[in-house]
């Protein structure tokens, strides 16, 4: 969290009865690393923001479906949907590096509308599909 950053990525999810999860992994880390700064767990319907997003850039994994499940091993947490599974990795980058402009300092903030679709991608989020092990690493 950096609390000096007043940001957010809102996640609304809108799907066809189904949950999801979101992870945020920033990408631009000083050793190469990408480290997943944030995971959320938002059921049908509901809406969740991600608050005081530090400085960087990032991209997300979503997972969709029913009945969200944990293990731990060696000490590792691994999550997985048991019904309707699906996973996805976004193609897009979120950047929430404040831009210095002539007034100051514009923090960006994101929206993401969140829902299941067999008739193709209907959101501007680019995401292709990913495999459980592939979510979870």
């Amino acid at each position: 969290f950096d609390y000096s950053l007043d940001n957010y990525l809102k996640i609304n999810n809108v799907g066809s009865n189904t949950e999801a999860v979101v992870k945020l992994i920033k990408i631009d880390n000083p050793n190469g690393e990408e480290l997943t700064y944030r995971i959320a767990y938002i059921q049908n319907g509901d809406n969740h923001f991600l608050r005081n997003v530090p400085a960087g850039k990032y991209y997300l994994k979503i997972a969709y479906g029913t009945d969200w499940r944990e293990t731990t091993e060696n000490g590792n947490c691994f999550g997985r949907f048991v019904q309707n599974p699906q996973y996805e990795k976004g193609g897009d980058i979120v950047d929430f590096t404040p831009i210095k402009t002539i007034n100051g300092m514009d923090v960006p903030s994101y929206e993401l509308s969140l829902d299941v679709s067999n008739s193709g991608n209907n959101n501007n989020l680019e995401t292709s599909p990913v495999s459980e092990q592939e979510f979870n690493n």
